[in-house]
């Protein structure tokens, strides 16, 4: 790892581009500087896209807060934007002035992927889907947290999978999809967006669950188009 791949470097220039892109942005931190540590968090694409393609165009942030700190934020939320629910039941938030970027905001002791409630930042990557996503910076001082090695396989350029024990249940109570389904939809899509070779156990699982190519129809519907490719 070089010196700009370092996270303090990492995270410096991450706020730097998103303050220009997303203008709610330097309020949003303004505010997170008065909560203590350890209770707002980006995560997930927007951390990855910052070590593997840092010139990807944000087109949303993924924030996860305690419940203490959304009810600290949520005044500024309901005031200077569109505080609104997405097809996980969680909340979305659309800035006045952020264009079509918007912010997924997720509640911590909410999160729930059939498996366990959530204490903290690091049980919740925890139950990401892949570990490159499982990556997120504390907003009020830029702490790296990678419980998954995500930031090894992003130099690897290797996508693999956090795990494989969530439970066949409904991705929400809009959606008639199971979890696994909307994993391996993902697995597929991100392996070729991303440019990332397969892992061999996460290979492996695709190739047993292939039957879900069924449901990519569905996929689509609530979610996005996937690059499905044969494993």
């Amino acid at each position: 790892m070089n010196d700009q791949q370092l996270p303090s470097v990492t995270f410096e220039k991450l706020c730097g581009v998103i303050s220009q892109e997303v203008r709610s942005f330097s309020n949003i931190i303004e505010i997170v500087s008065n909560i203590p540590p350890e209770s707002v968090f980006i995560a997930g694409g927007t951390v990855r896209d910052a070590f593997l393609q840092p010139e990807r165009k944000i087109k949303d942030l993924d924030v996860f807060l305690t419940d203490v700190a959304f009810e600290q934020l949520e005044a500024y939320l309901m005031s200077e934007g569109t505080l609104q629910r997405n097809q996980f039941g969680t909340y979305r938030w659309f800035g006045r002035d952020d264009g079509d970027v918007y912010y997924d905001i997720i509640i911590i002791e909410n999160f729930y992927n059939g498996l366990w409630n959530c204490r903290n930042i690091t049980d919740v990557l925890n139950q990401f889907d892949i570990t490159v996503n499982a990556v997120a910076f504390d907003l009020s001082n830029g702490t790296f947290y990678d419980p998954e090695n995500g930031l090894l396989d992003i130099n690897a350029k290797i996508l693999r999978a956090v795990r494989f024990d969530y439970p066949e249940i409904v991705v929400s109570e809009s959606i008639p999809l199971s979890r696994n389904t909307v994993l391996w939809c993902r697995y597929h899509h991100y392996s070729k967006t991303l440019g990332l070779s397969l892992d061999e156990i996460t290979r492996q699982w695709m190739i047993q669950n292939d039957y879900r190519k069924v449901e990519i129809p569905t996929f689509t519907q609530y979610f996005f188009e996937p690059e499905v490719d044969h494993v």
